[in-house]
């Protein structure tokens, strides 16, 4: 299992890329968090505005695929997209995701 991290300006925006990763079948499901405060430097300035974050989880098969999608739709120039290996699920929730990607007891997509 793999969780990809990404923030988007606003709820809508991490909404939609959900429900569009969701269609396309390369994830499992999404975790979209309240807005928080994000402090950055952009373009040589600092920078402060809200963002919304969202947990993207996938299979070790479709985690490139996945993020190539996002780094497709996204709407920020650079994007935060990093992944994060999850060491341990539970069966009956690795099965749940596989089975939501269509994924087969091969592991084939």
């Amino acid at each position: 299992m793999k969780l990809i991290y990404s923030t988007f300006e606003k709820h809508q925006e991490a909404l939609q890329m959900a429900k569009q990763l969701l269609e396309n079948k390369v994830i499992a499901c999404a975790n979209i968090n309240h807005a928080h405060t994000s402090v950055y430097e952009w373009q040589g300035k600092v920078c402060e505005g809200r963002e919304v974050a969202v947990w993207f989880k996938t299979t070790d098969a479709l985690c490139e695929q996945a993020q190539q999608r996002i780094k497709d739709l996204h709407p920020y120039e650079c994007p935060c997209i990093f992944v994060v290996d999850v060491e341990s699920v539970t069966k009956k929730f690795d099965k749940w995701m596989q089975d939501q990607v269509g994924i087969d007891s091969d592991n084939r997509v």
